[in-house]
């Protein structure tokens, strides 16, 4: 009896030292936080996703999280063997990790490294527990970010975001600095009242990809610094393409790509100079025909009512004598220019199609028709009539050409604008 109890003693005193060694060994798998940041109350919503007409997400946000590893238990050759289970389901910084890992010999958590998605989270969890590496880490919610699955497509109109971090939780969150990202931030991204929303374009993902091919080789063409062009449904007065040669990557955007972030459409001014022609004849039709309130409609004094941020306008007076001298950007002409392609209607281009575009007539569907073979006579062909851009104090000539097709039973108007490069001497644009 007394030798069963001093087994039973012995095999006990055994269970607890192993059951304490594994609690405590600093090799064992251990991870403390599992897709969980103590200091958030809640998981935070994620910005809302941008969708075009066709169903195709150019815009969403994941959350991202940080690694850290306990302090003063690995040598150098352990440590770098994590590392490279790590780099085999993602490509990290391996000196840099060991750097910060080893920079001093604290027994806490340090981070070293940053920025792995969940699914990339698991699948280094799984790469661990396959190769049996014993040790104590830690995933912890660091933030969001923004992911751009078609990388430049429908920039500079889709705009980049910035980072913002919340002092108390150390939450990286987003917010909107140019284009739909910043005129749409408040329905993107939750506000007090309301919860992040998607939202709906009305661009064509197709067309706008093939109109971007085809003003990347009309810049070679034509050797220019940038070819602009804007497709408009006249039907409904949805734009259904927003075109640039000269796009960017929002998730590395390079230093000399910093002057492609303004959407150009809006921020160029020129003299209506030759394009006041058709524009006043328009104009002067009120005075035989007062039905139509036509300089009020056309509001060239004002935006052209387009939902993107950051538009300029020139301060114009209202005397149509000096109508050649107003300062217009390309989305005004174009506003101005659309009864022609419209069957006499005018309206506010939008790109998110839950937005109004406030369509109404302006002049009869005869006269439309009839300034229409005006204006194909006028531009005849590209590149188009040329006018003088005054940005930054400097004079740079351009191109603007104009054309209206039908295409499914809905009628479109299309405007290029190639810019020129600026002489050696201006470098400002």
């Amino acid at each position: 009896m007394r030798n069963f109890l001093k087994i039973s003693t012995i095999f006990l005193i055994v269970i607890v030292g192993v059951v304490y060694y594994i609690l405590n060994s600093p090799y064992r798998m251990h991870r403390v936080e599992q897709f969980f940041n103590p200091t958030l109350q809640q998981l935070p919503s994620l910005r809302a996703r941008i969708i075009t007409e066709d169903n195709v997400t150019l815009a969403y946000s994941e959350y991202v999280y940080h690694l850290s590893f306990l302090g003063g238990v690995y040598n150098t050759q352990d440590f770098q063997k994590i590392l490279d289970s790590i780099n085999t389901v993602k490509k990290i910084d391996t000196a840099s990790a060991m750097k910060c890992y080893f920079r001093n010999t604290n027994k806490e958590y340090k981070i070293v490294l940053y920025g792995f998605d969940e699914k990339s989270v698991k699948q280094i969890e799984t790469v661990f527990h396959q190769e049996n590496i014993k040790l104590q880490y830690a995933f912890k919610l660091s933030g969001e970010r923004r992911v751009y699955p078609y990388d430049n497509t429908l920039t500079p109109l889709l705009g980049y975001n910035k980072k913002l971090i919340d002092k108390t939780t150390n939450y990286t969150y987003l917010s909107g600095v140019q284009g739909l990202e910043k005129s749409y931030n408040d329905i993107l991204a939750d506000t007090p009242l309301v919860k992040a929303q998607d939202i709906h374009l009305s661009i064509d993902f197709k067309k706008q990809r093939v109109l971007e091919k085809e003003l990347d080789e009309l810049k070679a063409l034509y050797d220019a610094k940038e070819v602009i062009s804007v497709v408009l449904d006249t039907d409904t007065f949805y734009i259904k393409a927003f075109a640039s040669s000269n796009r960017y990557n929002p998730k590395s955007i390079k230093r000399e790509e910093y002057a492609n972030l303004n959407i150009h459409a809006l921020q160029y001014l020129f003299k209506l100079d030759e394009f006041a022609t058709l524009v006043k004849d328009i104009l002067y039709l009120n005075a035989k025909n007062p039905k139509y309130e036509i300089y009020a409609d056309l509001e060239l004094t004002e935006s052209s009512k387009i939902d993107l941020p950051n538009e300029r306008v020139y301060n114009n007076n209202n005397d149509i004598n000096g109508f050649e001298n107003f300062k217009v950007n390309l989305m005004q002409l174009l506003r101005a220019y659309s009864p022609f392609y419209s069957q006499g209607y005018i309206g506010n281009p939008k790109v998110v199609i839950t937005q109004s575009t406030d369509k109404k007539p302006l002049i009869s569907q005869e006269l439309a028709q009839t300034f229409r073979k005006k204006a194909n006579l006028f531009f005849e062909s590209m590149p188009g009539r040329r006018v003088n851009i005054e940005f930054k104090d400097v004079n740079v000539t351009a191109a603007i050409y104009m054309k209206g097709y039908q295409e499914n039973q809905h009628n479109y108007m299309q405007v290029f604008f190639t810019i020129d490069k600026p002489k050696k001497e201006d470098t400002s644009l």
